[in-house]
């Protein structure tokens, strides 16, 4: 049988044609599959039309046998489409559809708008399922197996699909603008003029459309609107309406973690969103991803300050982390009471990130007690609290410092100076750079400051190397200074400095050796005096520290 079929296949002589069309109705299903890839394979124009006008009786092995071949029944489909006979007809929309013929399209259009009803319903619905099809195929990634080009299929039918929408009013099919928008883009000049003109024929049916379809080719071109810096207000009141769950799957794809700024700026444009009662009653079910969208939909669009906080405030509470990170970062573009309260909910949020957007927002709202927050915060055991803390803190930096030194009191020297210390992370480079300095004047502040802000054994070496200072007044200073540092080299640098040519340096360096003897048996003391306290007396201690 194989050998024949391949005869029969490739002979130059037309009689095989005859021969294979009665092996197709023959009742052995293995010789109706060889005939049928034999009629395919020989191109005969006669042999194709027989096969669509046996088309019906075909079961689905031997329709499966026809899609293989793809393009070689493509002028066949086109005339069974376009015949007056009615199963012909049906043979050829269901044909298309199994070989996926995007090039009957046309024809499939020619129909639709026809006054042969009993053509037009197979024709429309063959013509939208296929324009279906051809969105999904371009939305993939191509096939190297696959020889036919897509975008050339789209190509082909676009302009009369177009045409076909320009003469909406002559034949008022629906059908036809489904197909047209299955495959236009958001760029189409028809599809842009329809949407702003409202006086179209087609406006009010591709308005409906766009906001009840449940097809992903429409919702696709929908969101898609949302990067357009131009797009027309009635799309953007379509997106503010449509509220099912696959359209919102959509649009929280396309807004994702850091929309684009025409995104933003369109949202800006929207004051109202029907989704978000359904979106906020599905949260819990809502993936990391979608709720960080959800909080970007929320804080960029133009609803009122009420609702947008109304939705932090669910997110804040019952949102996945990264979502509440990014409400904390957006609340810093509202004001207000509310928006203040959220600050403070996300100050005692369980993720250090949450809480460090929030804090870093305390100074700017002037809320009570920022700044004991943010002083706090640079003891938080957490690097990142310290960061931002010290970055709201920023004037509190040691060249102001020492700028104003020479004016402040004592008290404020002190309690400015610790602050100071630890907000400013290169204070301990600067100081050492002004304990080199050329100027006596500033060496003897230095000095002063360092101890201040207990940074002297931070900068034991330079403090050292001041021993050595041709100004005895200097090395008097330093000498006093280095009986907080007590580690064995300054021990070794104060005995050297016992021996210096100025009585004022060595009464002060013998001076510094013996508090440090002195503070050393203070610890012991303390230490042994823990030691032998009965466990009584240290329960009673530590209640006295607590309260």
């Amino acid at each position: 049988l194989e050998s024949t079929c391949h005869l029969l296949a490739t002979t130059p002589n037309e009689a095989a044609v005859a021969v294979l069309l009665d092996a197709l109705a023959s009742d052995d299903a293995a010789a109706q599959k060889r005939a049928l890839e034999g009629i395919l394979r020989r191109r005969s124009p006669s042999g194709m039309r027989e096969i669509l006008e046996r088309w019906h009786t075909f079961g689905p092995e031997l329709k499966a046998v026809a899609a293989e071949f793809r393009g070689r029944l493509a002028g066949a489909i086109r005339d069974a489409v376009l015949s007056r006979d009615d199963q012909l007809c049906s043979s050829g929309c269901d044909a298309a559809l199994v070989s996926q013929e995007y090039e009957v399209i046309p024809a499939l259009i020619t129909v639709a708008q026809s006054k042969r009803e009993r053509q037009v319903e197979a024709a429309t619905q063959t013509m939208v399922e296929l324009t279906q099809r051809l969105r999904d195929e371009l939305n993939r990634a191509k096939d190297p197996r696959e020889r036919r080009d897509p975008q050339l299929a789209l190509a082909h039918v676009s302009t009369t699909l177009e045409s076909a929408v320009r003469q909406f009013a002559s034949h008022n099919r629906a059908e036809i603008l489904t197909a047209f928008l299955n495959l236009a883009g958001r760029d189409n000049a028809t599809l842009k003029r329809i949407l702003r003109e409202p006086a179209d024929a087609a406006h009010a049916e591709c308005v409906k459309q766009m906001s009840t379809s449940p097809r992903p080719a429409m919702i696709r071109l929908i969101v898609s609107f949302l990067e357009d810096s131009r797009v027309p207000q009635k799309l953007l009141q379509v997106i503010s309406c449509r509220k099912d769950d696959l359209f919102m799957q959509f649009l929280l794809q396309t807004i994702g973690d850091d929309p684009a700024g025409s995104i933003r700026a369109n949202l800006k444009r929207m004051p109202t969103l029907e989704m978000l009662p359904g979106a906020l009653a599905q949260l819990p079910l809502l993936d990391e991803s979608a709720q960080v969208a959800l909080a970007n939909l929320v804080g960029y669009s133009g609803l009122p300050t009420g609702e947008i906080t109304g939705v932090f405030r669910e997110l804040l509470t019952g949102g996945k982390p990264r979502a509440r990170r990014t409400v904390a970062r957006l609340l810093s573009e509202f004001e207000g009471v509310e928006a203040n309260r959220l600050i403070m909910q996300a100050l005692r949020d369980g993720d250090i990130e949450v809480q460090a957007l929030a804090l870093g927002q305390l100074r700017e709202r002037s809320l009570p007690g920022a700044m004991a927050t943010l002083i706090e915060a640079l003891d938080s055991p957490h690097e990142r609290l310290q960061e931002v803390a010290r970055t709201c803190l920023c004037e509190f930096d040691l060249s102001r410092y020492l700028n104003a030194y020479e004016a402040m009191t004592d008290e404020v020297r002190e309690n400015t100076g610790k602050l100071v210390s630890k907000v400013d992370r290169n204070a301990v480079a600067l100081l050492r750079e002004e304990l080199q300095s050329a100027s006596r004047s500033r060496r003897l502040r230095a000095i002063e400051v360092a101890q201040s802000l207990d940074l002297v054994s931070d900068l034991e070496a330079s403090f050292h190397t001041l021993l050595d200072d041709d100004d005895h007044l200097i090395r008097m200073e330093a000498a006093e200074a280095l009986s907080h540092c007590p580690t064995e080299e300054t021990r070794m640098a104060l005995r050297n400095a016992t021996l210096d040519n100025s009585a004022v340096v060595r009464t002060a360096a013998q001076r510094a050796l013996d508090e440090m003897v002195i503070a050393g048996d203070r610890r012991e003391a303390a230490l042994d005096a823990t030691q032998i306290q009965s466990p009584t007396d240290l329960a009673r201690g530590q209640r006295g520290l607590t309260w």
